[in-house]
C-alpha cells in the first residue's frame, strides 16, 4: 500500500519543481514518470525503485527532466506513478519559467502577465506589441486618448488573444491594433493599460514616429514572444576566412567561411525597461522583424552592460550578434535607420 507524502504545486514553474515523495508498505515499486502535451505522451522515467528504511520513495530534480522539454514545448502536463501493490500517482502542470519570481507560478499568473517587464513600456504606433498570459483568453483595455483640441478622454475596450495553446494566450496590444478596436480615426493614444484581473501592463506611446535601428522578436524567460527596438547607432562589419590551394602554378580559392557582425546600441532606457532588456539579452531564439513578419534568425554573440545608481543615470547596452544561419549572404531587406533622409542634402545646394 502507498500513499503521497508530498507532491509539486498543482501549477509550478519548469525551473522550480518540487519533489515528488511516496510512502510504501512494500519493498519496492515501479516508478513512471513522464509528461503530456496535446494527444503525445512521453515517458521519462520507468524503473523499479527500493524504499528507504522508513518507507520513502522520492523524486528529485525534476528541473534537469522537464526544463529542456518545457522550454522547446511549453505547457507539460506531467505524472509520477508508483505502481506497488496499489498503484498511487500525482499530476501536476508545468509551465516555461526560468526566472526567480520570488512567488508561487500560481501567485505569479494572476498578478503577472507572463514578462519579466515591471513598469511601463515605451512604444510607438509603427511598433509591433504581443503580451502573453497564462489562464485567460480576453484582456481588457483602458486607453487615454488625445482629442483634436488637446482634451484627455478615456476609452475601454475588450481584447480578445491571437492565439491559445494549453492556456498560455497571447495578445496583440500594438498601438494600431487598439487604435481600431476604439474605432479612432483622428485622435491619437498618448498611454494605454492592458488589464486582466490583477495583471496590468502599461504602455506610453512616443510622440515620435521613427524607425527603430533594429526590430528584434525574441523568446523570453516564460517562452512567451516579445519585441525588443533598438534606437541608438548601428555598424556592421564582415570577417571573411578564405582557405587556398596550389593547382599547377595558379593559386585557388577552395574555401570562403562569411561571418557578418552587427553593433547596436539599444539607446536609452528607463529604469522600467533596463532590467527587462537583461531578458533579451539572455534569449536562445531571436529573429529579425522586418515588414511585418519574422525574418532571419540571429543569435547574440556578445553584449554589453554598464550600469551605475546615480540618480541621473540611463541605462543602454552594446549588442553585437549575427545571422543563426551558416551562409551568411543574405542581401538587406530593410535599410538600417538614419538620422538624417535622403533630402537633408538637398537643403543645402
Amino acid at each position: 500500500m502507498a500513499d503521497i507524502v508530498s507532491a509539486p504545486d498543482d501549477l509550478c514553474f519548469s525551473s522550480r519543481i518540487g519533489d515528488v515523495v511516496f510512502r510504501t508498505s512494500d519493498e519496492y515499486g515501479i516508478v513512471v514518470f513522464g509528461f503530456r502535451v496535446g494527444d503525445v505522451h512521453t515517458t521519462l522515467l520507468e524503473e523499479r525503485v527500493y524504499a528507504d528504511a522508513s518507507g520513502i520513495v522520492r523524486v528529485s530534480d525534476l528541473e534537469s527532466y522537464l526544463a529542456p522539454f518545457s522550454r522547446d514545448l511549453g505547457v507539460l502536463h506531467c505524472y509520477c506513478w508508483l505502481m506497488d501493490s496499489t498503484p498511487v500517482f500525482s499530476a501536476f502542470t508545468v509551465i516555461p519559467g526560468f526566472a526567480d519570481v520570488g512567488m508561487s507560478a500560481s501567485d505569479f499568473i494572476h498578478r503577472h502577465f507572463l514578462t519579466i517587464l515591471d513598469g511601463e513600456k515605451q512604444t510607438s504606433y509603427m511598433r509591433t506589441e504581443w503580451l502573453s498570459g497564462y489562464g485567460f483568453d480576453t484582456v481588457h483595455i483602458v486607453a487615454h486618448v488625445c482629442n483634436a483640441d488637446n482634451t484627455i478622454d478615456m476609452h475601454e475596450c475588450d481584447l480578445p488573444a491571437d492565439q491559445s495553446i494549453d492556456g498560455i494566450s497571447r495578445f496583440n496590444v500594438s498601438v494600431l491594433r487598439i487604435a481600431d478596436l476604439l474605432l479612432l480615426v483622428n485622435d491619437r493614444i498618448v498611454r494605454y493599460d492592458v488589464v486582466n484581473g490583477d495583471c496590468m501592463q502599461r504602455y506610453v506611446v512616443l510622440d515620435d514616429d521613427v524607425s527603430p535601428t533594429v526590430s528584434i522578436l525574441f523568446v523570453n524567460s516564460f517562452g512567451c514572444e516579445e519585441f525588443f527596438y533598438c534606437t541608438g547607432s548601428m555598424e556592421r562589419s564582415t570577417d571573411f576566412d578564405r582557405q587556398r590551394l596550389r593547382f599547377g602554378k595558379m593559386y585557388r580559392t577552395t574555401h570562403i567561411d562569411e561571418s557578418r557582425k552587427f553593433e547596436v546600441s539599444t539607446g536609452w532606457l528607463p529604469d522600467g525597461m533596463s532590467e527587462w532588456a537583461l531578458d533579451f539579452l539572455r534569449s536562445r531564439r531571436l529573429w529579425l522583424w522586418e515588414y511585418g513578419r519574422r525574418s532571419h534568425e540571429i543569435v547574440i554573440t556578445s553584449s554589453k552592460d554598464e550600469w551605475r545608481n546615480d540618480d541621473d543615470s540611463l541605462t543602454a547596452y552594446d549588442v553585437t550578434y549575427t545571422y543563426a544561419r551558416e551562409d551568411q549572404n543574405i542581401l538587406p531587406t530593410v535599410k538600417p535607420f538614419r538620422i538624417f533622409s535622403d533630402e537633408f542634402s538637398e537643403v543645402f545646394i
